[in-house]
């Protein structure tokens, strides 16, 4: 309810609203939940109508919001089309500056209030000294074009893809570069041609088990470094993850 959302504001509380079940109408082609005839397609409706104000209350009260992806029991390509959808539908519900911010600044600001469960002691979610170093190079601008980090309209029926984002052209963790395809033609990775992404994207396994919510700073960045040099790759942050495979 409002009255909710504006306790939650007033204490400083965080909300990680998985909106792709909510707001998308892709969850009906689900083998489960979209099937009448299951017995989680009644919850499914249940879930929609007593969630149906949640996207106005939150433009409205403006909480603080994290991303995450409810991805229980999904991993390889089920996992990817399921993230690469959240991504899109948050974006696309609070537009790409929000979705970012989610993504990063307000994420690292949660992960810092983790305690002993924070693997990172230096500070997240800003560009700053003594801060963490985690920064992606990104063909294209994701506050015009969500799918540059992956965005995806569809969920299901989303053509399965590889680990690696294309569009990702560089992953630094902690000031360490995992990535760098900037001398490869970007259609030479989509068309998967001795692709570095299948060299390069770690899996899940390999990375601290964080989430795309530890990010390393503000997508407001994006403002001062987009074009530094007359360039068209802007830098942007995301904590790699396997939100980037």
């Amino acid at each position: 309810s409002e009255d909710t959302a504006r306790l939650l504001k007033e204490k400083g509380g965080f909300i990680s609203p998985f909106l792709a079940s909510i707001v998308s109408d892709e969850i009906f082609k689900h083998p489960v939940f979209g099937n009448k005839n299951s017995f989680e397609y009644p919850r499914v409706l249940e879930m929609k109508k007593n969630a149906k104000d949640l996207v106005e209350i939150m433009k409205s009260v403006k909480p603080k919001m994290v991303f995450s992806s409810d991805i229980v029991n999904s991993n390889g390509v089920a996992a990817r089309q399921h993230r690469d959808h959240e991504k899109w539908v948050f974006a696309d519900q609070f537009g790409n500056f929000e979705a970012l911010k989610a993504m990063t600044s307000v994420g690292g600001e949660l992960a810092m209030l983790s305690g002993r469960s924070n693997p990172y002691p230096n500070k997240l979610g800003v560009i700053e000294p003594g801060a963490y170093a985690d920064i992606l190079i990104v063909d294209g601008n994701p506050l015009e074009d969500i799918t540059v980090i992956g965005g995806n309209k569809e969920w299901f029926t989303a053509p399965p893809r590889e680990k690696g984002i294309p569009t990702i052209r560089v992953i630094m963790k902690d000031g360490k570069l995992y990535k760098n395809t900037l001398s490869q033609p970007l259609e030479q990775q989509k068309a998967g041609i001795d692709s570095p992404i299948k060299r390069a994207a770690l899996s899940a396994d390999q990375w601290p088990p964080t989430t795309i919510a530890t990010a390393a700073f503000h997508f407001c960045a994006i403002h001062q470094a987009y074009h530094p040099a007359g360039g068209n790759v802007p830098f942007v942050g995301l904590r790699p993850s396997t939100a980037t495979e």
